[in-house]
């Protein structure tokens, strides 16, 4: 999913591969930044909880939660 690989881009996991991520290309950047990451990912992540609760029939999405803070839950 694209999300997913603008994630990895932003923490630097891809492999060390430039690929194309279009318009997104002008937030590579933001990894040098580790603070700035989670600003630039939380759109990501609210859409993706709306879409998950759109298809489990709720009317509003859970808590948001970035990917960091759900590797602790673990």
């Amino acid at each position: 999913l694209l999300g997913d690989r603008f994630r990895e881009m932003l923490h630097g996991s891809n492999g060390g591969g430039e690929e194309d991520l279009g318009d997104l290309d002008a937030l590579r950047g933001v990894s040098k930044f580790p603070v700035r990451i989670k600003c630039a990912l939380l759109p990501w992540m609210t859409l993706r909880e709306a879409i998950r609760a759109c298809e489990e029939g709720r009317r509003s999405p859970e808590r948001i939660t970035t990917t960091e803070e759900e590797e602790e839950t673990r």
